[in-house]
């Protein structure tokens, strides 16, 4: 029985079809495979990291909604176990060899950084945008007050240049007039002027002693000079001299020598007194032309001064606005044009100058011929011709003596009330002393926190001047120095602590401060000294605003003029009135700042712009040190509504809280903040908690080993908190 057969055949080209296909499929199984385990792995390097930022602490989330993670042994252990877990559990085809962290970031970092970047995640979840605006407004007011403040206080300075300016010319007064002087004035007492008791540039007069040989222009100063044995008719002295040489030479030719000698003593005595003269008004003299120098460059000084005043106001007039621009410039500029060497009033500086000048030259020459009057001491060593050489001598020096004018050297006093004297600086003088002393004892009722901070190396410390944005810019979020960043930033810190009126029974406990925000604004380490600096800082911002207001107030400003007049007025210089006027409207603004300052640390709100109805301080109290009462601090002008947060509304201690948070530095603000956070966990009973020891991004890396390969590849996953 035959058998059918069939032949299996294949061709040699579906052979190796069949080969690449088998190769690729085994290909694409193993690559499978691969990226099976591969995302096994990376799944579980990224869950060991999230495992190991998951144990953040929970108490700062808690309290200030701020993730963070303590950069310890149990991080990296957290770490190591899930991806072990993870990388392990791949049915023996990976091994986990080893991980740890690197490129850690932490809280302290790029002046918190990380601190802003989570705030503004957090904060815009709440809507605050919505009074973005007028805190914007009161930004400028403020603004508007550190400006008007600068100004003010170069316009300060200018007044303490003036000052010295009188100060030369009551130094002039003394030296050519002999009158005595101080920082008051001319020394009055009866309605006269008092002899300075030392010669002066006018002492030599050539005949007899009267208001016009004197060239004084004031009875009062001229009593004072005429019975001072300091002011001696030069003429008359001269005259006696050489009655002298006369009668002296009688008596040698007499041979009456015992009178000649006794004549001699009666010489030598007026010699002295001639002397002494000369010496004295050449003494005075120069030192009179020294101070009229030092007065022209301070003045020089001041023109400068009150010019970088007027170009300021320039500068931020739009700031201003048209009304307080316009009347500052008015008013600095006639200051300036006031402290012209040509108005000043009480002398003509250059006429001055040049009499001294001129005089001087004489008194030169009349020096050089002194010491030819000598005599010999023995009377018999004496001749005739010493005599008449002498005598010729004193001829000349008479001729030079007739050359001095003194017509030059007047002193206008027509300003000086003898029989009232002046008050002088003092009174200025004081206000300024007891205001930079602080003002605290005077704003602050009596239970102020005593507390310190007792603790050290807090996040504040690690502050750097150097603001390296780098580490900052990469934080996703951007910047945060933004407006709207800089104020929700504020409002985080409002919400999350306490200030000065917020501190109760309840919440003094809080940390080692009670007045944790006021730590944040100025970073002290005692309450008292944060307070301290606030109410620092709020005088500032109200004296400003409050000068605001009395530069466009006529009528106060009236005021102020006509007590500068009688307070620095006594030299004739209007330019120190004008400028003085501006000093008092200054201190009149910073009194005034005291009754706002009591009122905002009893808790009610003031006017944020300052109008005639809501002015308190009178400048007569202000002059008496009456400030208002810390105990009675009610208000009577019905302003202590609601917070308005806006220019033309009331503000509370709170708002201006707000204010200076916003003109407060980024960076440090954030490191203050982050001490601030430290202080409470201390509280909370964290007593080792520190900032820099924790970190809100870091990479993680995880070392795996492959089944049946000596290689060993590396996870890098990047994690953060923002």
């Amino acid at each position: 029985m035959g058998e059918n057969r069939v032949s299996a055949q294949i061709t040699v080209y579906a052979a190796l079809i069949f080969m690449t296909a088998a190769a690729l499929i085994c290909t694409c199984v193993k690559a499978c495979i691969q990226s099976a385990l591969d995302l096994r792995i990376n799944m579980a390097s990224r869950l060991s990291v999230e495992s190991a930022f998951a144990n953040y602490s929970k108490e700062l989330l808690e309290e200030f909604d701020i993730f963070a993670v303590k950069d310890d042994i149990s991080m990296n252990n957290c770490l190591r176990y899930f991806a072990a877990s993870g990388i392990n559990d791949t049915g023996g085809k990976a091994e986990y060899v080893n991980s740890c962290f690197e490129d850690k970031k932490y809280m302290t970092d790029a002046n918190g950084a990380s601190l802003r970047s989570q705030v503004n995640s957090y904060m815009k979840l709440g809507g605050v945008e919505v009074i973005l605006d007028k805190v914007l407004g009161i930004e400028k007011e403020s603004k508007k007050a550190q400006k008007l403040n600068e100004i003010t206080n170069e316009i300060m300075t200018a007044e303490e240049q003036l000052v010295q300016t009188d100060k030369v010319i009551l130094e002039v007064i003394e030296l050519v007039e002999g009158i005595k002087t101080d920082i008051s004035g001319i020394v009055i007492r009866n309605g006269k002027a008092v002899p300075s008791g030392e010669y002066f540039a006018k002492a030599a007069v050539m005949g007899e002693l009267s208001m016009k040989n004197t060239a004084i222009a004031s009875k009062p100063v001229y009593d004072a000079v005429l019975y001072s044995d300091k002011c001696i008719n030069a003429e008359q002295l001269i005259c006696d001299l050489k009655e002298d040489i006369e009668l002296i030479e009688e008596c040698i030719s007499d041979d009456v020598f015992d009178e000649a000698e006794e004549i001699r003593q009666i010489y030598e005595r007026n010699y002295k007194k001639i002397t002494e003269l000369v010496t004295g008004v050449e003494s005075t003299s120069r030192k009179a032309v020294e101070k009229l120098e030092d007065y022209s460059v301070q003045n020089n000084d001041c023109r400068t001064q009150l010019q970088s005043c007027i170009n300021k106001v320039k500068e931020n007039s739009q700031l201003f606005g048209d009304e307080l621009s316009d009347t500052m410039s008015a008013d600095i500029e006639n200051m300036q044009n006031a402290a012209s060497l040509s108005n000043f009033k009480m002398c003509n500086v250059e006429f001055m100058r040049r009499g001294l000048s001129q005089n001087l030259t004489v008194i030169t020459k009349i020096k050089s011929q002194l010491k030819k009057l000598k005599l010999e001491e023995n009377i018999s060593d004496i001749s005739h011709d010493d005599l008449d050489s002498v005598y010729k001598v004193l001829q000349g020096m008479e001729d030079y003596f007739g050359k001095m004018d003194n017509k030059l050297l007047k002193f206008d006093y027509s300003g000086i009330d003898f029989d009232k004297g002046g008050a002088g600086y003092a009174v200025i003088n004081k206000l300024k002393e007891i205001f930079s002393n602080g003002i605290s004892e005077l704003v602050l009722p009596c239970n102020v926190s005593g507390k310190e901070i007792a603790h050290t190396n807090l996040a504040a410390s690690l502050y750097s001047e150097n603001k390296d944005d780098e580490s900052e810019r990469s934080l996703e979020n951007g910047n945060f120095n933004s407006a709207m960043d800089k104020f929700i930033f504020n409002e985080y810190l409002i919400e999350k602590f306490p200030c000065y009126t917020d501190v109760n029974d309840s919440n003094k406990s809080w940390c080692e401060l009670e007045y944790p925000i006021e730590y944040i604004l100025c970073g002290e380490n005692s309450d008292v000294d944060n307070i301290n600096e606030v109410i620092l800082k709020l005088s500032a911002i109200r004296e400003g605003v409050n000068m605001a207001y009395l530069i466009t107030d006529r009528a106060k400003k009236a005021e102020a003029m006509t007590l500068a007049a009688t307070l620095s007025g006594f030299t004739g210089n209007t330019a120190i009135v004008k400028v003085v006027q501006y000093v008092i409207l200054g201190l009149w603004a910073y009194g005034e700042s005291i009754y706002d300052l009591q009122r905002l640390f009893a808790k009610e709100s003031i006017p944020a712009l300052k109008t005639g109805s809501d002015w308190k301080l009178s400048l007569s109290d202000l002059l008496e040190l009456k400030f208002g009462s810390k105990t009675d601090s009610k208000s009577t002008d019905g302003s202590s509504g609601e917070s308005g947060l806006i220019p033309d509304g009331n503000m509370d201690y709170e708002d201006y809280i707000r204010m200076l948070l916003f003109l407060q530095d980024n960076y440090k603000k954030s490191m203050n903040t982050l001490s601030a956070m430290e202080l409470r966990m201390i509280a909370l009973g964290k007593s080792n908690f520190r900032m820099k020891n924790y970190i809100y991004k870091a990479t993680g890396v995880i070392n795996v080993k492959l089944k049946n390969s000596s290689t060993i590849i590396s996870r890098r996953v990047n994690y953060g908190y923002y």
